[in-house]
């Protein structure tokens, strides 16, 4: 318990007892890790903070992050303990609302891949699984037309997000797990 923290065992404690509460057994087999590979740096450096300890403490709090409500709470305590972010941290704190976001729509990877002409440069390939449905996609290709649609993946060149291209993705994203709801009138 010392390792992670009071904090992180009382969230890790709530999350076992909301699981038997629902009916989820322990053996069923965990959400699958989304990996994401983008061209940013999205680290804690030295200068931020010194200590390995506290480093590690902080990057085990936003390893298990899974709300933004949470995020936010940390995000506040790292700010009040070590003062403005520099752009890497807060390139972190975005990299872990991009997985938020990719679980609720079912992407199991985020990476940026290069493209065979440097002219068109890099592409942002989502990986997604059978359980996003083709409403999510549409939705996502109203916030954005130029997304490319595969059997499993969605591509788009970083380009056609614009140039402040992480929150351009995080809407996209965003739009891809949110559910349309019709109405008949």
């Amino acid at each position: 318990m010392n390792v992670v923290g009071i904090t992180h065992f009382l969230r890790m404690l709530n999350k076992a007892v909301n699981d038997l509460e629902s009916g989820r057994d322990s053996d069923e087999e965990p959400a699958k890790e989304i990996s994401i590979e983008l061209p940013i740096t999205a680290i804690i450096p030295e200068s931020y903070i010194g200590s390995s300890k506290e480093k590690i403490e902080l990057y085990q709090k936003l390893s298990s992050a899974d709300n933004f409500e949470y995020l936010k709470e940390l995000r506040l305590e790292v700010e009040q303990d070590f003062g403005r972010l520099p752009v890497e941290v807060l390139n972190l704190f975005d990299i872990i609302e991009l997985k938020i976001l990719a679980k609720k729509a079912h992407l199991t990877n985020i990476k940026a891949v290069n493209v065979g002409n440097q002219k068109l440069g890099k592409m942002i390939v989502l990986s997604f699984t059978k359980q996003l449905k083709p409403e999510n996609i549409m939705n996502m290709l109203n916030t954005n037309s130029k997304w490319q649609i595969s059997s499993d993946k969605l591509k788009i060149y970083m380009k056609d997000l614009g140039v402040v291209w992480i929150p351009a993705l995080k809407d996209s994203v965003t739009a891809l797990g949110e559910s349309i709801v019709i109405s008949d009138s």
